[in-house]
């Protein structure tokens, strides 16, 4: 074990705090700190080897979901037995603290919380940690908006993408073409007909793009897709971890969630948003990981993203026995597709 006493400072947005705390490095690191920025105090939880220098920080799905609860499951074991990997409770999420800030919940602000996180990180950890991003869902959008933005590319090693929404007007229409696509063959052979039929009468009535209410019920759909297809792996319930570091972690999930949506311009933003034209900047390793079901978010969605980045280095694995979460219904193969993608380029 090895001990390293340093500085850790902590950026707000017009204010610099600093405090002098004991850095331990481990094999079996549990440590847990709070980054303010723009009203936000949001927690993050590292765990596993921080002896190795490579750290996965995890960027979360929702928007309003969590990292410390949902993402931090016994799937991530070998990835801590090798790595550090951070667990972040993004503004407005799991057990983040500091109010709704409507004013600014915007992706540009995510983006700003992405870019502390990864600063905090470093000090804390090292400035020549080897970071990925591990993001997931609107973790993808979250990590498409960060890395296009200025040299953030040049702050991380590499980009790990499961099932990411970079592009969500072709989410929409590749979403609503699976379903018809699918469902059609699923009710032909006598699956399910009469689950099929709602949703087949949906998708061919409406139109994903007309609002984000259209859009949110396509989504809706999507999700109950996936429980009809047989293909796909149903994972275990995990136990609920670490409530120790979030005493109140349901309330605070449940408050967190609600208020992404009410009152906020977010969804309206997220409706109308595509980071195509911006891809290639991006010259990072990339391995991208889709569900082969994913009817949320489809994997044409990934192929469209390493068609535009300008990176040589880059790859999409299909997981054929996947929905929208890979790494709990296929971890085996994520894991080792992730570790393989790591030690090549580490």
């Amino acid at each position: 074990m090895i001990r390293l006493l340093s500085i850790s400072i902590v950026c707000l947005s017009v204010l610099w705090g600093c405090q002098r705390e004991e850095i331990t490095f481990s094999t079996q690191t549990k440590d847990l700190f709070f980054v303010q920025n723009q009203g936000a105090s949001m927690p993050v939880l590292v765990e596993g080897n921080t002896v190795s220098d490579v750290l996965l920080l995890v960027v979360h799905g929702g928007p309003g979901s969590d990292a410390l609860q949902t993402m931090n499951g016994s799937w991530m074991a070998p990835l801590e037995s090798r790595y550090a990997v951070a667990y972040w409770d993004q503004r407005n999420a799991g057990s983040t603290q500091g109010g709704a800030n409507h004013d600014v919940l915007k992706v540009a602000t995510f983006a700003d919380d992405l870019k502390k996180i990864i600063t905090v990180l470093k000090h804390r950890y090292g400035a020549n940690r080897r970071i990925f991003l591990y993001s997931h869902s609107w973790g993808g959008c979250l990590s498409a908006a960060f890395l296009t933005q200025a040299d953030n590319q040049l702050l991380v090693n590499g980009w790990i993408n499961l099932d990411g929404a970079t592009d969500f007007p072709l989410k929409d229409t590749e979403s609503k073409d699976m379903q018809l696509r699918i469902g059609t063959a699923e009710k032909t052979a006598g699956r399910n007909v009469a689950e099929w039929t709602a949703i087949l009468d949906y998708a061919q009535a409406n139109d994903p793009r007309t609002s984000p209410k259209v859009s949110e019920r396509f989504n809706d759909n999507a999700f109950k897709a996936i429980k009809l297809m047989d293909q796909v792996n149903k994972p275990g319930m995990e136990p609920t971890n670490d409530l120790r570091y979030s005493p109140n972690s349901l309330m605070s999930r449940l408050v967190n969630f609600y208020s992404v949506y009410a009152g906020s311009s977010l969804e309206t933003e997220l409706f109308k948003l595509s980071f195509s034209a911006l891809l290639p900047r991006l010259n990072l390793p990339v391995l991208c990981l889709f569900g082969k079901y994913d009817f949320v978010v489809p994997p044409a969605v990934g192929q469209e993203l390493l068609n535009r980045i300008s990176s040589t280095d880059k790859r999409l694995v299909v997981l054929n026995r996947s929905g929208h979460d890979p790494y709990a219904t296929e971890p085996d193969i994520v894991n080792e597709q992730i570790i393989r993608f790591i030690e090549r380029i580490r």
